[in-house]
């Protein structure tokens, strides 16, 4: 360096390793997982006929009934240990960088849950002989959720910037 020349700082960069980057794969999984949430507190289960009228949400569905139809709805542990935690697997895999599997996880949680809701209710419908199909049935809840697990999911799989 010459004399009297002042020494330059060093060009800074600006890195943001690790942090969100809100690209459009981290809002679809955003609204994958409130999408997720807002389903465990509609109806999954919806019937209307005449005078009857009965529904029940998430918090009523008991996790064994996703593998055997015969289980009692009382007292139960409902599928919102699923819901929920797939939901935050989400958030989770959207705002951590190196986290996305975990989103890719909990899309596939909630997808999975909603599409073996869907079969023990097709097979009571098919056992009993009724004379209605499974959309009859099946709640906004499920749709909402399938949905918010599509969405989180190809969130999680999208590049991030």
């Amino acid at each position: 360096m010459a004399p009297g020349a002042q020494a330059s700082a060093p060009p800074t960069t600006v890195s943001n390793r690790g942090g969100p980057s809100f690209g459009p794969g981290t809002i679809l999984a955003l609204l994958g997982a409130a999408a997720i949430v807002v389903s465990i507190f509609v109806a999954w289960f919806d019937y209307s006929k005449g005078a009857v009228s009965t529904s029940a949400n998430a918090g009523d569905v008991p996790v064994q009934f996703l593998v055997d139809n015969q289980v009692e709805w009382i007292s139960s542990i409902s599928i919102i240990v699923l819901l929920a935690p797939a939901a935050a697997l989400l958030v989770i895999g959207a705002l951590v960088a190196k986290a996305r599997v975990l989103g890719v996880i909990g899309g596939a949680v909630a997808i999975i849950v909603t599409v073996l809701y869907s079969i023990q209710w097709q097979r009571i419908i098919d056992d009993k002989g009724m004379s209605f199909g499974l959309t009859d049935l099946i709640g906004i809840g499920v749709y909402v959720a399938v949905v918010g697990g599509i969405v989180g999911l190809v969130g999680s799989l999208l590049p991030r910037r």
